[in-house]
């Protein structure tokens, strides 16, 4: 069931975002630690000289929070037996990723690409649209 969160990577992006955090061992939240391990122990993800451990959402509450908070449609669907992904803030498109062996690979993948374009981006302003190509060597 790992593969319905997001990875390390995209945990901490969507905390530099401002995802909320909730973690708690009584509630069933997932979390990483500073290793990157999934459930790993809760205080022992360090950043910034303080004890901090990073919430593993799940890819829907991620794709939901995008929609909701900042307006961005992430889209995956089939083509060709693979998965594409469009992005688009106000049903306007600004990046296309394809050739993903899973579905939740590629919603992955794009909830990614959105959180790096939205840390970069000084005015969030979507009006480039880019196409990116992975091989997934199958």
């Amino acid at each position: 069931m790992k593969e319905d969160y997001v990875d390390f990577e995209a945990a901490k992006l969507l905390d530099k975002l401002g995802y909320p955090q909730k973690i708690s061992k009584l509630f069933g939240n997932a979390y990483y630690n500073s290793k990157g391990e999934f459930n790993g122990t809760v205080i022992d993800y360090v950043e910034n000289n303080s004890l901090k451990s990073v919430a593993a959402q799940t890819l829907y509450q991620a794709q939901k929070w995008f929609r909701e908070v900042h307006n961005i449609d992430i889209t995956p669907y089939p083509e060709l037996g693979k998965y594409d992904v469009n992005i688009s803030k106000n049903s306007e498109g600004f990046l296309f990723l394809e050739q993903f062996k899973t579905y939740e690979e590629v919603l992955l993948e794009g909830i990614k690409e959105t959180c790096k374009y939205l840390l970069n981006e000084k005015h969030n302003t979507f009006s480039k649209r880019t196409k990116t190509t992975k091989n997934t060597n199958l």
